[in-house]
Formats: C-alpha cells, structure tokens, sequence
C-alpha cells in the first residue's frame, strides 16, 4: 500500500511538472544579442502563469528613438492587448518577469515604452513570440 502512495505521488509530481510549456521568442534586430527563456503553466485558477528570463537585452534608452522601459503584452488572435507589466533592464543587462493573463491563446509582445501604465503597446516591438495555446493545468 505504501509503496503504490509513494508511487502515486511520483507521478502527480511528474505530471504536474510536465505541464510547464517552454516558449520561443523571436529577436528583432533592434536587439539581436537577447535570449529569452520562458516557461508558461496555469495556475489553480486556470490563468496563465508566464515566467521570463532574459539575458543580453539592450537597455531602452539605447534603442532609436530612446525609451524609458519595457512592457510586457499578451495579445489575443482578435489583436486586443492586455499590459502584462514593467520588465526593467538592470545594470548586468538582465531582466525578469512573473505575470498571469486569463488568455488560453496568445502571443506575448515586448515593446519599448515611455510609460509603463500604456494602454496600446507602441510599435517598438523588440521581442514577440508566435500565436500560443497554453495548456490546461493539472489539478
């Protein structure tokens, strides 16, 4: 019995882990040097949960015309955007990010901005992915 349990509760581990979805961002030249990792789940309340990691991201300042920040979007396939947030570039030219949307499908947009409250992301868009359907959660 205690054996069947453990291996019960090995593989609710497993498959909760195994719902992570892995996300590819696509660099625009204006800052070609970026990797980007991400990793998107749902959470209890069925809202995607994004997590973004990105490395070698030119601050906003240096892009023509110079911005003050970044903005992180989730864009539904009706092309409505929802703000997401802030993603500050430290000093290491790094930067991270937790947010959630109620979206199932998406694609997540990067722009350069002036303000992070923006309604419409600019057309400074310097990372983006393609059209994701995140999947349902494990509970």
């Amino acid at each position: 019995m205690k054996i069947r349990l453990l291996g019960l509760a090995i593989l609710v581990v497993f498959v909760h882990v195994g719902c992570a979805q892995k996300v590819t961002f696509q660099p625009r030249p204006v800052v070609p040097a970026s990797d980007v990792k991400a990793k998107i789940t749902r959470d209890r309340n069925e809202n995607a949960k994004i997590k973004l990691s990105i490395a070698h991201l030119a601050p906003p300042q240096s892009l023509v015309p110079p911005r003050t920040l970044y903005v992180v979007w989730a864009e539904a396939p009706t092309g409505r955007t929802i703000n997401l947030g802030r993603l500050l570039v430290n000093k290491n030219r790094s930067a991270k990010f937790e947010g959630v949307t109620p979206l199932e499908k998406f694609r997540l947009l990067i722009t350069a901005e002036d303000l992070a409250d923006v309604e419409e992301p600019s057309q400074q868009v310097v990372l983006s992915t393609d059209m994701l359907r995140v999947k349902k959660g494990w509970w």
